[in-house]
């Protein structure tokens, strides 16, 4: 969804099973990196972790999810950057809990400009 200012809306989702984190590896176009399973919002939803154990399915094509441990996250190319956070939401006292992120996503090659 593409508001007309130019900001573009995307929901993710976090799903952990044990120690491992489910991402979403892109493989079409140009696109050869990793996000978090979502996309364009076009409702409000809940979710959970419907069936332990079993394999995420592939439902596009060049979109192939996968439970990652996160002891390997760190090394991989992470859209938006959020390792750290992804680690950090295990190693809360224990509890799980999701920070508010804002504005980290950026598309491949684009930096931060300054005072934003």
């Amino acid at each position: 969804m593409s508001i007309s200012d130019g900001i573009e809306l995307r929901c993710s989702a976090v799903v952990i099973r044990q120690q491992n984190v489910l991402l979403v590896h892109r493989t079409r176009g140009a696109d050869d990196d990793w996000v978090l399973p979502g996309g364009t919002p076009r409702a409000v939803f809940a979710a959970t972790d419907a069936a332990p154990g079993t394999r995420p399915a592939q439902q596009e094509p060049g979109l192939t999810p996968a439970f990652v441990p996160m002891e390997e996250i760190g090394g991989l190319d992470l859209r938006p950057p959020l390792a750290g956070h992804l680690r950090g939401m295990l190693g809360h006292r224990g509890r799980l809990y999701a920070p508010y992120l804002a504005n980290l996503w950026r598309p491949a090659g684009q930096t931060k400009q300054a005072g934003s």
